[in-house]
């Protein structure tokens, strides 16, 4: 059996309806270099009767034995993933079929060892392109290392994502943040060229008020949402403690991570935190009321996050905490202030 170029490997959970009709859509895209894993966490629905009645030998259904969580699931799913290239896919989301053809001859071209399919996401310099190629290590860390980006749209060489040792920890154990993902990132960026394509082929909830997010279903720890200050403060700490402690990488690249990191992880816990905490739709998804975040508190969560996040690096990474890199942070911060005062 020859192997598909990609597989659209998709997490599933209590969705029948809207996984069955977007398995349905990829699959008539008639290509054997295409194929479809679903991977479903023990849902109480009827997804797996579902699914069991499309006839199509590039589909690929497993049921997890007990539920996993969306973390869980999340490296089930990439796991059994059964392709050249896996691409992750949440049930939710959506693909725009017409785009397929033309990615698999990109990836059949370019062979990346990872990448991620979308807009920009990191503050590293962009190249501007529709595809881009970071080489392996500074160049490729500083653009996806840590990057905290939406699980729809992680691609990964199935090659590559089998070599990576201990893998699970970061989707099974807590203390890696709420995207796992980014982590991967970070570790292939050290060992394998990385790609963004800029192609608008995955719609990443559009209709967020309809298909209510469970991902804080089980939030047993009571751990803050993704959009919120504190959960990026708890990013930022989780990745600079394993970045400084578990990788082996120069003072100069590390620094320059953790810079991008810094800049992206403030300006999402102050205006980022703003626009979403004031979103309706964005409210409903996740069950909460929406909020208006006003200038003097945002100003006073930019000060509190540059201040604390120096504190946190000359206690715990003294190695990397000299003159110039903590400069370098004041500056991000006060940059970020002005563009706080200038939002609207």
């Amino acid at each position: 059996m020859v192997t598909p170029v990609l597989d659209i490997s998709i997490s599933t959970y209590n969705r029948g309806d809207k996984i069955e009709a977007l398995v349905k859509e990829i699959l008539e895209v008639q290509s054997v270099k295409l194929s479809v894993t679903v991977v479903d966490d023990k849902s109480s629905d009827d997804t797996i009767e579902r699914l069991s009645h499309i006839k199509d030998k590039r589909l690929h259904v497993f049921c997890n034995a007990s539920n996993k969580g969306a973390r869980g699931n999340w490296y089930e799913t990439i796991n059994r993933g059964y392709g050249k290239y896996v691409l992750h896919l949440l049930d939710r989301d959506w693909i725009q079929t017409e785009y397929l053809q033309k990615m698999i001859e990109v990836l059949e071209k370019e062979d990346f060892g990872f990448g991620y399919i979308g807009g920009i996401f990191s503050f590293a310099e962009s190249k501007n392109e529709m595809i881009e190629r970071y080489q392996a290590g500074r160049e490729a860390l500083e653009q996806f290392g840590f990057v905290l980006v939406h699980p729809s749209g992680f691609f990964v060489r199935k090659e590559a994502w089998d070599k990576i040792p201990g893998k699970e920890k970061f989707f099974m154990k807590e203390g890696y943040g709420i995207y796992p993902h980014s982590y991967i990132f970070a570790l292939l960026a050290a060992e394998y060229d990385g790609g963004m394509i800029k192609c608008p082929m995955i719609n990443i909830v559009t209709t967020c008020a309809k298909y209510k997010s469970k991902f804080y279903k089980h939030n047993k720890q009571a751990l803050p949402y993704w959009w919120t200050p504190d959960a990026h403060k708890m990013e930022l700490e989780a990745l600079t403690r394993y970045a400084y402690g578990c990788m082996d990488l120069s003072k100069p690249s590390l620094q320059s991570v953790l810079k991008f990191r810094f800049h992206e992880n403030l300006f999402n816990a102050t205006v980022s935190y703003q626009s979403i905490a004031g979103n309706l739709r964005n409210a409903k998804h996740y069950g909460v009321g929406i909020s208006y975040i006003g200038e003097r508190e945002l100003l006073r969560i930019n000060i509190n996050f540059v201040w604390k996040y120096i504190g946190y690096i000359r206690s715990n990474c003294r190695k990397i905490c000299d003159l110039p890199f903590v400069c370098k942070l004041l500056e991000i911060g006060w940059k970020n202030m002005k563009d706080i005062m200038a939002y609207k």
